[in-house]
């Protein structure tokens, strides 16, 4: 089986997204598995999408190197702070890849 790039997954959960939008837009009554509909899935598709932008924590220019930030957040924090940021962003993005 061929090795999906990142690239690919973004490009289907846009589709998927795409999808369950016109689906509420056109008031369709779908049901998933367990009664879950459409307008229950279409946060949480936004939210994995969300999750696979995940900025990655860097470290600051000097003479503030012992801080870390994420630009896109505009958040500041310590050293531990962004080790444990870039890991769970490593394990989200690992899960969302289907990796264990």
């Amino acid at each position: 089986m061929p090795k999906v790039k990142l690239k690919d997954h973004l490009e289907l959960l846009e589709i998927l997204r795409l999808w369950l939008e016109d689906n509420i837009d056109m008031d369709s009554e779908l049901e998933f598995t367990d009664g879950v509909t459409s307008a229950d899935m279409l946060p949480v598709i936004r939210a994995v999408e969300s999750l696979f932008d995940m900025p990655k924590a860097k470290r600051c220019d000097p003479p503030w190197q012992e801080y870390h930030h994420v630009p896109e957040v505009i958040a500041e924090m310590n050293r531990a702070e962004s080790q444990i940021w870039n890991e769970a962003r490593a394990y989200v993005l690992n899960r969302l890849k289907g990796k264990s």
